[in-house]
C-alpha cells in the first residue's frame, strides 16, 4: 500500500488528500504519519498556496479547505468561515459566540467589561477580518472564555 499510495496520493490536490484521511484507519494511518509530509507538501505547492511557519501541511490543508467547525467540531453546520489571520475555522454559531467585536464589549456586556483588567483587551487576539455587526463592519477578537469566567466579580 505504501508505495502504491504515495505514487497515487501524489498526484491529488489537498482537498482532495483531506478527504481522503477520513476513508478508513489505514489511509488515516498512512496520511497522518511523518513520512507523507512531502505528499502534502507536493499537494500544497500544486494548489499554488505559500509557504507557512508554525503549522504543519495537515494543518495548513485543514485551515484551507476544512469543512469542519473549530469551535464545535460539527462537520455539518453548513457553511465554514476561514479566518487566516487566527487560523481558525467557525460555523457560524460559533463565529457569533467565540468572536466579538472589542470596540463594543463594555456596550454589549457591561457587566464582564466592568471586571476585566484595563490591559485585557489588549492581550486578545485581534482579526485582521471584518466580521458583519449589523450594517457595520467591525473589528473582532477571539474571546479567551477562561478570561472572561475568570475576571473578578
Amino acid at each position: 500500500m505504501r508505495l502504491y499510495g504515495r505514487q497515487i496520493f501524489s498526484h491529488v490536490g489537498p482537498n482532495t488528500l483531506l478527504s481522503l484521511r477520513l476513508v478508513n484507519k489505514q489511509f488515516h494511518a498512512f496520511l497522518s504519519a511523518k513520512s507523507s509530509d512531502s505528499i502534502w507538501k507536493a499537494a500544497r505547492r500544486r494548489a499554488k498556496l505559500p509557504d507557512i511557519e508554525d503549522m504543519t501541511e495537515i494543518q495548513y490543508a485543514e485551515l484551507m479547505f476544512g469543512k469542519t467547525c473549530q469551535g464545535c467540531y460539527g462537520d455539518k453546520v453548513g457553511k465554514v468561515y476561514h479566518d487566516f489571520f487566527l487560523r481558525k475555522n467557525f460555523c457560524k454559531r460559533c463565529r457569533r459566540s467565540k468572536i466579538v467585536d472589542v470596540t463594543k464589549l463594555s456596550k454589549d456586556i457591561p457587566d464582564v467589561a466592568a471586571r476585566l483588567h484595563p490591559l485585557a483587551v489588549d492581550c486578545v487576539i485581534k482579526s485582521a477580518r471584518k466580521y458583519r455587526v449589523g450594517r457595520r463592519a467591525a473589528p473582532t477578537s477571539l474571546t479567551n472564555s477562561r478570561l472572561l469566567s475568570s475576571a473578578p466579580p
